[in-house]
């Protein structure tokens, strides 16, 4: 496993996919090349990566790399009301010991993103609409 992935996934992910990397070579393919696209030390409105655990979803937009720290959507225990844009530790998620890093993630707006995952309250992105 590259060290880019490393640095990014929860070990209990990465020692799940250790035990037979040939069976998610095509996905640690994917995720390298996704996790390389992540603006670093700037405030984008595309969603690069996603975690996940439990009703919890942080859309990725940037990473510092120096300090490790996230730039976000968080949408904590479903509760889209309170959502919101801001920074993360990397560590915080990586070590929580649940959460887990979206290995089929696709690039999109956050308009899309929100939208995607909670229709009957995000209103539908208009074209070219990015947050």
């Amino acid at each position: 496993m590259k060290d880019i992935i490393k640095k990014f996934m929860p070990s209990f992910q990465q020692d799940i996919i250790s035990e037979n990397e040939d069976a998610y070579r095509s996905e640690l393919d994917d995720l390298e090349e996704q996790i390389h696209l992540i603006p670093d030390k700037e405030q984008s409105t595309t969603v690069h990566a996603h975690f996940f655990y439990a009703g919890c979803d942080w859309f990725i937009l940037s990473w510092n790399r120096d300090d490790d720290i996230l730039y976000c959507y968080a949408i904590l225990n479903c509760d889209v009301e309170m959502s919101e844009l801001g920074y993360t530790l990397l560590s915080d998620l990586k070590e929580h010991g649940r959460i887990e890093l979206d290995f089929y993630w696709e690039k999109k707006s956050l308009a899309q993103a929100k939208y995607d995952k909670y229709p009957e309250y995000f209103p539908e992105p208009k074209e070219n609409e990015i947050i």
